[in-house]
């Protein structure tokens, strides 16, 4: 990538500074970013997005679901302000509500020739994140993906390291093995991976955001970095913050999306997504075994649909029934 072809110095700036590019001038990368009632994050978010030091040319991409807490009127503000940095999507009506996919813009829209997501809950650490995964993927070509550690805060204000990975790269069967542990705003990937279109499953399946590692490492490898340059936020409206029922039945749901992913790589990494498996059902077992309440009528689904592969069936059960009348 030659930068004199998009600012006249070399050096990193942020992007309020770069003022605006030529007329027609492509972007290397669209920041595209989910949003949905975030009105107490994402002021921070959008900082974090404007505090990047690049290069090259960057568009950002909001796409705001209708929000009605006061978050569409942040997002405006700055769309008011840097007009020739925003290209938001701002829906009139809920699009989530009424079964439709908040993914496919992502498809349509940006013109980068790489993407990077975040949440309008979460926000980026490194001033220098977007320029360092571009640097890389620029001059690695086999590479299709970067992403990085992260933290996560809670909602006391508590940190801690998440995600982090003692590896350097990664592959499409390491993923399928052990799992969603690339947090999407760490994600930065090649636009022209997304040219086929989705899968037939992938809007009517859980976690769209882990199909899409696995669309994205059919076409190359991941490279993780092991800098904290995200923070991830876990509050109440997270969609990782539910109750334990509700856990119980997405790794019912994970399993499902698992079968198709199997269908959908051919097959050709059977083992590995039988090892994911497996860890699911022992981890839903551990779950029911602790907290026998929840034995309602996905617990009583879940086993008779998996007794003959579920190890130690009869047994959890008799742990369970055990445990149930202890309570009495």
């Amino acid at each position: 990538m030659n930068n004199s072809e998009y600012t006249a110095t070399k050096k990193p700036i942020t992007l309020i500074e770069h003022k605006g590019w030529p007329k027609d001038t492509k972007p290397i990368v669209s920041v595209f970013s989910w949003v949905y009632n975030h009105k107490d994050f994402i002021r921070e978010s959008i900082e974090s997005i404007l505090m990047q030091k690049t290069t090259f040319p960057v568009e950002i991409i909001i796409h705001d679901d209708a929000s009605d807490d006061g978050t569409l009127e942040i997002i405006k503000e700055y769309e008011d302000r840097y007009p020739h940095l925003f290209k938001n999507i701002l829906q009139n009506e809920n699009q989530w509500s009424q079964g439709k996919s908040v993914m496919t813009p992502l498809i349509e829209l940006p013109k980068g020739k790489y993407i990077a997501l975040t949440h309008g809950d979460d926000y980026w650490t490194d001033p220098l994140k977007l320029q360092k995964q571009v640097d890389f993927l620029e001059y690695n070509e086999s590479y299709s993906l970067c992403c990085h550690a992260n933290e996560e805060v809670q909602e006391n204000g508590e940190r801690f390291d998440i995600s982090n990975q003692d590896i350097k790269e990664f592959s499409l069967p390491y993923v399928l093995k052990h799992g969603w542990f690339i947090r999407t705003a760490s994600m930065l990937f090649r636009k022209n991976i997304l040219d086929d279109g989705y899968p037939d499953f992938f809007h009517k399946s859980y976690s769209a955001d882990y199909i899409l590692q696995i669309m994205i490492l059919k076409k190359g490898n991941g490279r993780y970095f092991n800098d904290i340059m995200s923070a991830y936020r876990n509050h109440p409206g997270g969609v990782s913050n539910s109750n334990l029922s509700i856990v119980i039945k997405r790794m019912a749901q994970k399993l499902d999306l698992l079968n198709n992913l199997n269908t959908y790589t051919l097959f050709k990494y059977k083992d590995e997504i039988s090892f994911h498996q497996n860890s699911i059902k022992q981890a839903v077992s551990f779950n029911l075994i602790r907290y026998p309440y929840l034995l309602n009528d996905l617990g009583l689904n879940f086993y008779l649909t998996n007794l003959n592969i579920l190890l130690g069936a009869k047994v959890i059960l008799q742990k369970i029934k055990k445990n149930i009348f202890k309570s009495f």
